[in-house]
């Protein structure tokens, strides 16, 4: 009867094979025209991902060589109006033959030059001829050398401070210059003008990178500043005839045609087509080499400046390739899951008929049988639960033990941290009463600094009640990667107060703070802490009172050794110090937890913790942890 119920499932499945292959073509249609979208939504997105992505870091970039332009000028900009000022300057233009020698002069330029790091100073008379030169002891000196025509004597000459970019020395092999001027005044008038000339050109090697180019662009439209060099002096607009004349006449490029910029206008989304002929010998050659740049600039209205960054597209397009491959392999691994599985889901088909009948005669088995385990399993679920709950007890009174310790420190350190919170507190009190004074007396520079020192000592505050903060805090127990130095550090900070307060002298050589060892951040901390309290205790009364604490790596493993020149401890005390309510501590001084605790702690590490006699008097105690893997190193 099995077989024939089989057989007739069999021929029913096999009248519908028209349907089923209309459905399979209909969800096979389906697929494709799902895939077709997914890809293209993927294509899309990846590809704005991506291009918002060099947007951003570009864009931070453009920032960055912006306020680099912007801090390369400000440090001069101020320095002609300083020196025209100058009574020496101003005698040497009013009456040259009664004033210091020409020589002196030049000299004195020289200095300045030389202190504000400028490539030249140099002094012009009212009739534009420099009559004093920072280099007037080199080839290229320009004492004698008539500067009249030039835009930054003119706008100087006029009142104002003269601003001007040029290549300044032979055309073809000068360097880009800006100059900075400013007219010298006496007797109510004009008698000449001070000149500060910077290199610009070796900005350009800062901004080198593999992902974008940078341009500079002048109000006329050329390009005097490139990372790439056959870009410089190109115009990125038609210019028309007055500019061409007064460039010429200025000379202020040299003598240059200014080729056009090979660039398509930025479509809306900021993307640049640049055609580049593949002969750079011949620039009409057929052959072209097109780049995509991703188009981002920024004025600099003061110097008349456009600073434009290029960002190419390539890490774009990779990345966009990249997206494409990966969903076209899921794509491909969905569609053959769904094969299989309707495979599957057929012999699955075929096979439940058969096992239904076995499953009938096993039902009543397994529910005999389960229902033996369930008391059984009942009975050991009771007696899990009263184990856990001894644990968990057991754990929680482990923790409240490690953490009464840490309190019962904290304690004893309260009333040095109490003195050294109310010193800056009454330090911050009367420099807010002071900068109130300074304020209402105008003495602005009095109030910053005292404002200032009120930064600092609130700084310092933060920096203990962080320290108090961290150590109270309690730590899960596992082990993990943790920064050696840092437990250390916050541990030495704690107890800084107990140090001055007990004149214990430090000396200590700590590791680098890459070094990890397995074990964990405010656990070691108070290792430490009761280590180095310890210690101190221990030296009370000592005439020498000198606390050494060393770092040692051997191979696998990290000693830390902490050594004072206390009193040190008998053979007796020794075999005990690290059992529970021991203290060799008078009455009161002591719990008698704190290195049993320490050697607990150290033992959940994976580690040891032994005491020896110092050989220059006293006590060492070494604890030995195990150093973390770099691999699996973390921030604790």
């Amino acid at each position: 009867m099995a077989n024939e119920a089989i057989n007739s499932d069999f021929t029913k499945g096999h009248k519908r094979p028209v349907s089923a292959l209309v459905v399979r073509s209909v969800v096979l249609v389906g697929f494709v025209v799902i895939s077709a979208v997914v890809l293209w939504l993927t294509y899309y997105w990846s590809q704005q991902i991506g291009r918002e992505e060099i947007r951003e870091r570009s864009g931070h970039t453009l920032n960055l060589v912006v306020m680099n332009l912007r801090s390369e000028l400000s440090k001069f900009q101020y320095q002609p109006a300083l020196l025209a000022n100058s009574r020496l300057f101003q005698s040497v233009l009013l009456d040259p033959a009664s004033g210091p020698t020409l020589d002196n002069l030049n000299r004195e330029l020289e200095r300045i030059n030389f202190l504000s790091g400028a490539l030249d100073t140099f002094l012009v008379n009212k009739s534009g001829t420099v009559v004093a030169s920072s280099n007037w002891a080199s080839d290229r000196s320009l004492v004698g050398v008539f500067v009249g025509a030039q835009p930054y004597f003119q706008a100087a000459m006029h009142g104002g401070l003269g601003r001007y970019h040029a290549i300044s020395g032979p055309p073809d092999a000068g360097e880009m210059s800006y100059f900075f001027s400013h007219s010298i005044r006496a007797e109510d008038r004009q008698i000449g003008v001070v000149v500060i000339r910077l290199r610009l050109g070796s900005l350009e090697e800062r901004w080198l990178a593999p992902d974008h180019e940078i341009l500079v662009v002048d109000d006329a439209g050329i390009i005097f500043m490139s990372t790439r060099v056959d870009w410089r002096f190109r115009a990125t607009k038609p210019l028309d005839a007055e500019i061409l004349t007064k460039l010429k006449r200025l000379h202020q490029y040299g003598d240059r045609n200014y080729p056009s910029w090979p660039i398509t206008t930025p479509r809306q989304d900021n993307v640049l087509v640049i055609f580049e002929s593949l002969d750079s010998a011949n620039q009409r050659s057929s052959a072209k080499k097109v780049d995509r740049y991703l188009f981002q600039q920024k004025e600099m209205p003061t110097a008349g400046w456009r600073v434009v960054i290029l960002s190419r597209l390539e890490a774009a397009a990779v990345q966009t390739n990249i997206a494409l491959v990966v969903v076209s392999f899921i794509l491909m691994s969905a569609l053959l899951l769904l094969a299989v599985r309707h495979q599957r889901k057929l012999r699955v088909h075929e096979r439940i008929s058969l096992q239904e009948a076995a499953k009938a005669n096993l039902e009543d088995q397994v529910e005999q049988r389960t229902e033996a385990l369930t008391t059984a399993n009942r009975q050991l679920k009771n007696e899990v639960a009263v184990r856990h709950r001894a644990e968990e007890e057991l754990h929680k009174a482990q923790e409240d033990l490690v953490q009464s310790a840490k309190l019962a420190a904290l304690g004893q350190m309260s009333v040095g941290l109490s003195h050294e919170l109310n010193q800056p507190l009454a330090a911050i009190r009367s420099y807010s009463d002071n900068v109130a004074t300074f304020l209402e007396r105008s003495q602005t520079e009095e109030a910053r600094s005292n404002l200032e020192g009120i930064s600092e000592l609130i700084e310092r505050m933060a920096r203990i009640i962080r320290n108090l903060r961290t150590y109270a805090r309690g730590e899960a127990v596992e082990s993990r990667p943790t920064s050696l130095r840092g437990s250390l550090d916050e541990a030495l900070n704690l107890l800084e107060v107990r140090f001055r307060e007990e004149v214990v002298e430090l000396e200590s050589k700590l590791p680098a703070p890459s070094l990890q060892v397995i074990g964990g951040a405010v656990r070691l901390q108070q290792v430490f802490v009761n280590l180095i309290s310890n210690a101190i205790d221990a030296m009370k009364g000592c005439k020498t009172r000198k606390l050494s604490i060393s770092v040692e790596e051997l191979g696998e493993q990290v000693e830390i050794l902490v050594a004072d020149t206390g009193a040190g401890i008998s053979k007796e005390d020794r075999a005990n110090i690290f059992d529970p309510f021991y203290s060799t501590k008078g009455v009161g001084e002591g719990t008698g937890l704190g290195l049993s605790i320490s050697y607990g702690i150290i033992n959940q590490f994976g580690g040891q913790i032994k005491s020896d006699d110092n050989p220059e008097g006293g006590t060492i105690f070494t604890v030995v942890l195990q150093k973390a893997e770099a691999e699996e190193t973390v921030q604790a």
